[in-house]
């Protein structure tokens, strides 16, 4: 039939009203199908969509969508089948009988194109008239029918992926261990689960159209609703509302429930959703330890009242037991059985005495713990110490103590008091079990772990090796009570506890018949100035003969008064006494003492108050009056509180005449008050010329001479510049320069009032100016009496160094003439060819200019007047001087090392930084060094970006993946979780990193596409990962620019599910910086991802901007140390400090901490002294595959063992 212009308009209004207002998909393709047939007079036809290549080439494969008029075709829709390459593209009408359907009767066909989505064939049994004509006329309309057809297809796709997405979240809900339920704007339940029968015993059909309270008794419904009102009202989400509710049969269930407000678009409440999860068990398993803990607190606190009155009751009266029969055993003429019997009443209480403390000492353990206050200090000190408390007992027996120490720089973190008590122990202990005339040995080596060991051994019995394992066992005295040995046998209980609560280790090595060698392993610790809280006890200058040191004694019991009077006088000692605190006050400002011996406990101002008071006085004024306190609680927190206060030792009541006479010879320096002649050598507080024989290196008495007549007139002349008037930041550098100078020549008591000075004038606090002055007076007199009774001898060599003859020219700058006479002679003692000289730095770069640059090395003071150290180095670049450079100072570590920074920034070669005063092993060490030309540290060229257009189409190929690296337990080392990282292999770039391509696709806004690609392969891997045997934990990094999406919490909680995963099993790693764009949008994210349950870790902590803010705001449960404070942390004091600020609030806060970045044995040693949970790195395992991650698991040694 002719298609003239009429037929046409009418096949196309025909066509046009057949797909007005079908928008379902098959009948508007069928309806579209039947009237093309019609009008074109085919006898069958068919929709064919999505045609793509076939493994045969002249065919392609394409899904039949519709068809009409052949049951042959009808057998094929729905389905995929393959088609004649030409017949869909319109080059071919015509094909062999045994491939058309239905046989020979439909040979020709016409093909319509449906562009971008496939096409309509048309069959006839002859060859069509008019084909091309048809084609053309009815282009238009299929381009539209595509359109609509394409829609209806989208609309059908979506609604078959909301049935299954609706599906499978109702599957979630039915199956959740939870009530899960929704209510309206009236309170009424609209939707529940079938849970709701499990906690309550009433069906779904009960429960909806009833509200919560029905639900309820009485009076928590009343208290609830009042609650719950005010969250309505102000439409608030809530959390964890804990209810009771009544069981079907009667009996009480506890619920704690949460919700969220449901709003329309317009801001209209439509209710709440919501769920509820039984904690009745729960609740009832903590009001059982909350009693339990009640009656334990009661049961402590009554046992606590009974030891300190016991403590009391006991040492009192047996005080004075012990003093009078001290006393009665001195008496001259007195008869035998007398004085015999005294001692035995002294033998008899001391055994007493000692059996009290360790039972109250170890009961007060099992209460109340250690007070630890753990710090950093030398521990030959401590070693000194535990000789010298225990040399007279065993001088007693015969039996020498022998200390042999590899160690004897070692420093050790732990507490100074206690770790003195525990060594005093073991000693006491090798003297106890000894026998007269053996010996003892204390030995000190330090570990390759990192620890440090003092071993003490003796020459007794043995210990069978049956008894070892019950050896620190509490009043188990292995059949030591059958002998003459006294003891409770709590000892060495007291040893472990304290040792192991200090975070070291104690043990016993024994041969029966040999003897015992007893252990203690601490941590070594860097060395930290002014580590230790303890005074040093002072050393004055003597005094005259005739001049007996004055105590003065504040203690309100009447018979102690009396005791210590006598014992005081009977050791040659001048006294007053004082029955409170007030009073003892009052005279020590009236009268200068010697030292103070101050009760505990007293009426109106106790000793604590006491020491508070004087040391505050002394304040700034470079005196220290030792205060030792008199107690009858010996237990180790009482003592710690005591020198908290300010006091310098304790005595223990009893006092007996030799813990008196030891304790004031200790602080007094003094073994004969009444007689003692003038000493021969210089006290080593005043002068030690040792320290600067050590600073000299090789020492000849004239340079020692002047050096110390150089300070002392360099000294008096500062002293006589300062007045009240001088300005306190003039003070302060004075103060720095004579510090660093005492230092120098010995003179460690002038060096300590200085430095105090110092400080209190950088702080701004001088308060008597005068009498600080007059204490540094005094002091200095003290330096010059020691000195001149000093007779200097040979010229004195420390150690033989390295000379440096071979170096050129060295010029050190100082403002200290004290510094450069010292720097010149040890210089010149080390042999240098040429030493020169500058007081300042102008100085210093004329000497520059006249030797044309022509300088080895230059060793600079920082802290000068007029022009600064920083200045000089300055201008030493400016110069295009190139030399070697040390840094010189008494200032702090932190501020050397950023000078040193500075210098290499100038061009000069930086050989390191020197503290006052300078030794000559370290400027030798740093002058010997070959150092080759300075090279600056280059940053890694930034990886060439990508274009956006090239992560669409890595997405659309599936070229992104995720790579997995372990993380660890830091101690065991044992794998507890993964942190997945992305990779795009790339098709000609190869794997890349995500700094290429992340930063390009936050930009451009495709970062939630990618991000959903990359979180939902990490939780397919880790699923394979845990059905492989190994439940890690998984992190997942989350963009910040992906925290602005609501829907995330749902995607991550569904494609978890759907990967068989817990939230519990997911960590999301948010960096610190990631929430700052839309930080409303951001909160509602977390906090939704954390009720849900998953754990939330604040990345790459340190490095941001809001980093406080966000802890205080988000829900984080995890912690992560950024690499550059862990890798850097090692060496840089600073980065250190960050780093244990950082686990110190990440403890309080109940954060878990990991530290990433960890590549060598030190990083791992540091995060583990640090305290840190968990480690990664590349000293741990590097990113990799899940397959190759589950080989490295599976290797003996690796992962069997995950935790």
């Amino acid at each position: 039939m002719a298609l003239n212009q009429e037929r046409s308009v009418s096949i196309l209004y025909d066509l046009a009203m057949s797909m007005a207002g079908e928008t379902r998909t098959r009948p508007l393709a069928t309806l579209v199908l039947q009237r093309l047939m019609h009008h074109t007079g085919s006898s069958c036809g068919a929709v064919l969509i999505n045609p793509s290549p076939s493994k045969e080439a002249d065919k392609l494969a394409a899904e039949v969508l519709v068809t009409v008029g052949n049951p042959t075709l009808r057998a094929l829709e729905g389905k995929p089948a393959e088609w004649p390459a030409g017949l869909l593209s319109g080059k071919r009408e015509s094909f062999s009988e045994d491939w058309l359907p239905g046989g020979s009767k439909d040979r020709f066909a016409i093909s319509l194109d449906l562009p971008e989505l496939g096409c309509i064939l048309l069959f006839f049994a002859r060859v069509p008239s008019h084909a091309e004509e048809y084609k053309q006329l009815f282009a238009p309309v299929m381009k539209k029918f595509a359109r609509s057809l394409r829609h209806c297809l989208d609309s059908d796709a979506k609604t078959q992926a909301l049935a299954l997405s609706e599906a499978r979240f109702r599957d979630i809900f039915e199956t959740s261990p939870d009530w899960i339920w929704e209510i309206n704007a009236e309170g009424l339940y609209t939707y529940a689960n079938n849970r709701v029968f499990d906690l309550l015993g009433y069906t779904r059909e009960e429960v909806l159209g009833k509200t919560p309270f029905d639900f309820m008794p009485p009076q928590q419904a009343k208290h609830i609703g009042w609650t719950f009102r005010d969250i309505i009202a102000n439409r608030r989400q809530f959390f964890g509302l804990e209810n009771v509710n009544l069981h079907k049969d009667g009996h009480e269930v506890i619920l704690e429930t949460s919700g969220v407000p449901v709003i329309d678009e317009k801001g209209n409440l439509l209710g709440y959703r919501g769920i509820d999860r039984d904690i009745t068990l729960r609740k009832r398993a903590e009001e059982a330890l909350l009693k339990a803990k009640a009656a334990a607190e009661a049961s402590s606190q009554a046992k606590s009242v009974f030891l300190s009155s016991m403590s009391h009751e006991l040492r009192t009266p047996l005080n004075a037991i012990l003093g009078h029969a001290q006393l009665i055993s001195m008496i001259n003429g007195l008869p035998e059985m007398a004085v015999e019997s005294a001692r035995e009443i002294m033998q008899a209480g001391e055994n007493l005495l000692s059996l009290m403390n360790d039972i109250l000492e170890l009961a007060a353990l099992e209460i109340n713990g250690t007070d630890m206050h753990v710090e950093v200090f030398p521990l030959a000190g401590v070693l000194d110490d535990c000789v010298a408390q225990n040399a007279d007992i065993a001088n007693l027996h015969k039996i020498p103590i022998e200390c042999s120490t590899t160690c004897a720089d070692c420093q050790v973190a732990a507490d100074r008091f206690f770790l003195l008590q525990a060594l005093n122990q073991l000693v006491s202990n090798a003297i106890k079990f000894n026998h007269d005339g053996g010996k003892i040995g204390i030995a000190c080596r330090a570990g390759a772990n990192g620890r440090v060991r003092v071993s003490i051994s003796d020459t007794g019995s043995g210990i069978p090796r049956d008894d070892m394992a019950r050896l620190f066992e509490p009043f188990n005295r292995l059949g030591a009570e059958k002998g003459q040995i006294k003891g409770a046998g709590v000892g060495l209980a007291i040893v472990r506890r304290l040792i192991e609560a200090m975070s070291g280790a104690v043990g016993v090595d024994s041969t029966p018949g040999t003897g015992s060698t007893f252990w203690v392993e601490l941590p070594v610790a860097a060395p930290a100035e002014n580590s230790s809280q303890y005074a040093t006890p002072p050393q004055p200058a003597e005094a005259a003969p005739a001049q007996r040191p004055c105590v003065l004694v504040a203690e309100d019991y009447a018979p102690n008064q009396a005791i210590l009077a006598m014992q005081l006088s009977s050791l040659g000692f001048e006294h007053d006494l004082a029955a409170d605190g007030t009073i003892a006050l009052k005279m020590w400002k009236e009268k200068k003492y010697d030292l103070v011996l101050a009760d505990l406990n007293m009426p109106e101002t106790d000793g604590l108050a006491l020491a508070r008071a004087i040391r505050e006085h002394e304040s700034g004024s470079g005196h220290r009056t030792p205060i030792i306190c008199i107690t009858a609680d010996s237990l180790p927190a009482d003592k710690k509180h005591c020198m908290d206060a300010g006091m310098d030792d304790v005595l223990t009541k009893p006092i007996l005449l030799e813990a008196l006479q030891e304790k004031l010879r200790r602080w007094l320096g003094q073994n004969e008050p009444s007689d003692a002649g003038p000493r021969q050598v210089a006290d080593e507080r005043t002068l030690d010329l040792t320290s600067l024989h050590q600073i000299l290196g090789v020492a000849r008495p004239e340079q020692s001479r002047a050096l110390v007549s150089t300070f002392i007139e360099a000294a008096r002349q500062g002293l006589l510049l300062l007045t009240p008037e001088t300005a306190a930041d003039e003070v302060a550098r004075e103060m720095h320069k004579q510090k660093s100078s005492a230092r120098t020549v010995g003179a460690l008591r002038y060096a300590r009032q200085a430095e105090a000075l110092e400080k209190i004038a950088k702080a701004g606090k001088i308060q008597d100016f005068k009498t600080a002055l007059a204490g540094l007076d005094e002091s200095l007199r003290d330096v010059e009496a020691a000195f001149a009774r000093l007779q200097l001898g040979e010229e004195t060599a420390v150690e033989k160094l390295q000379p440096l003859s071979a170096l050129g020219a060295l010029l050190v700058v100082d403002d200290d003439p004290v510094i450069l006479q010292q720097m010149a002679a040890m210089l010149d003692g080390l042999g240098a060819r040429e030493v020169l000289t500058a007081c300042n730095g102008h100085d210093a770069l004329k000497l520059l200019s006249e030797r044309n640059g022509n300088i080895e090395a230059l060793i600079c003071d920082l802290n000068m007047p007029a022009m600064d150290g920083v200045e000089v180095i300055r201008l030493f670049g400016r110069t295009g001087y190139r030399g070697k450079l040390i840094l010189m100072s008494g200032a702090d570590e932190k501020l050397l090392s950023t000078a040193g920074k500075l210098a290499d920034l100038q061009g000069l070669r930086v050989l390191g930084q020197v503290q006052k005063p300078v030794s000559p092993q370290h400027i030798v060490g740093l002058l010997s060094q070959r150092s080759g030309p300075r090279t600056r540290k280059r940053q890694n060229p930034a990886p060439p970006e990508v274009l956006p257009e090239a992560i669409r189409s890595g997405i659309d190929k599936d070229e992104f993946s995720v790579w997995f690296q372990p993380k660890v337990d830091a101690v065991s080392l044992k794998p507890v979780g993964i942190e997945a990282l992305a990779r795009w292999h790339h098709p000609s770039r190869g794997i890349m990193l995500p700094n290429t391509f992340i930063g390009v696709a936050e930009r451009e806004g495709l970062i939630g596409e990618l991000s959903q690609v990359l979180t939902s392969k990490a939780l397919i891997e880790g699923a394979r990962l845990h059905a492989a045997g190994f439940p890690l934990t998984i992190a997942i990094n989350l963009s910040g620019l992906w925290l602005d999406d609501l829907r995330l919490p749902d995607f991550v909680l569904a494609t978890a599910l759907a990967a068989r995963l817990k939230p519990q099993d997911i960590i999301l790693e948010v960096t610190e910086t990631g929430v700052l764009k839309d930080l409303t949008t951001a909160l509602d994210v977390l906090t939704r991802l954390r009720l849900k349950g998953f754990g939330l870790s604040i990345d790459d902590f340190g490095i941001g901007y809001s980093s406080f803010e966000q802890l205080h705001r988000i829900p984080f449960t995890e912690l992560k140390l950024d690499h550059i404070f862990v890798s850097k942390g090692v060496h840089d004091p600073a980065a250190r400090a960050i780093l244990q600020g950082s686990m110190d609030m990440a403890r309080k806060m109940s954060l878990s901490t990991v530290a990433e970045g960890v590549e060598t044995e030190a990083d791992l040693n540091l995060v583990r002294q640090l305290g840190c949970d968990r480690a990664q790195g590349y000293l741990i395992a590097p990113p990799m595959p899940v397959e190759d991650l589950i080989a490295w698991l599976k290797r003996p040694g690796t992962a069997g063992q995950t935790g």
